[in-house]
């Protein structure tokens, strides 16, 4: 899952390139042999150029080779050789640094469903309270004071549940990013909840 992100292939494929720089440095240790062609045309007069007899070809082996420059090139692989070391390494601090986004956006992430879990429990809670102080006030057993306080505390944990709701949203976003994309959900639970957000029953799903 990691591997979608745009970072980790990207560190992963400068190894490749270096390792590639390291091949065409340590080529440069050996003979190259290329072939010259040439061609042209000899006559005084200018009608004749493009005659048979006045053209002229000729095909030439080229061979060359650093003989002279070895210590050079040695040099040149030495310097290869350590770029692609020090590729690998940032690739290996790349892959670490996305595996500990994701557990830290995994972490906050379950942290906030817990936090939803509660939030609605005390809802719940909260909206027993508020509908039997209301039916006491309409009996006359409390006062209006009392009825208030219930109100209050219930508004108070609607509004606990609604920055619940919103964190665990914003949560979820990061979890996505720093998945590179999020996960594929089973086929078997397609029809339910796919995101994990708490509904008003409480009910989580930690996948």
């Amino acid at each position: 899952m990691l591997r979608r992100r745009p970072d980790v292939p990207a560190a992963e494929r400068r190894p490749a390139a270096s390792t590639a720089d390291i091949g065409v440095a340590t080529a440069e240790l050996f003979p190259k042999l290329s072939i010259g062609v040439g061609g042209g045309f000899r006559a005084l007069d200018t009608g004749k150029w493009f005659d048979s007899s006045s053209t002229r070809f000729s095909i030439l082996p080229l061979v060359s080779w650093r003989l002279f420059d070895g210590g050079r090139v040695r040099a040149e692989i030495r310097a290869r050789e350590a770029a692609e070391r020090q590729a690998a390494l940032a690739y290996v601090q790349a892959v670490l640094a996305a595996l500990g986004d994701a557990e830290r956006a995994l972490g906050d992430y379950h942290a906030g469903l817990d936090t939803l879990v509660r939030r609605a429990a005390a809802l719940d809670s909260n909206r027993r309270s508020h509908d039997h102080a209301r039916a006491r006030y309409a009996a006359g057993d409390i006062a209006l004071v009392e009825l208030l306080a219930a109100q209050r505390l219930l508004h108070e944990a609607e509004s606990a549940s609604v920055r619940a709701h919103t964190t665990a949203a914003v949560q979820l976003v990061a979890l996505y990013k720093a998945l590179g994309g999020g996960w594929e959900a089973p086929a078997a639970t397609s029809s339910g909840p796919s995101h994990g957000i708490v509904a008003q029953t409480g009910a989580v799903d930690r996948r």
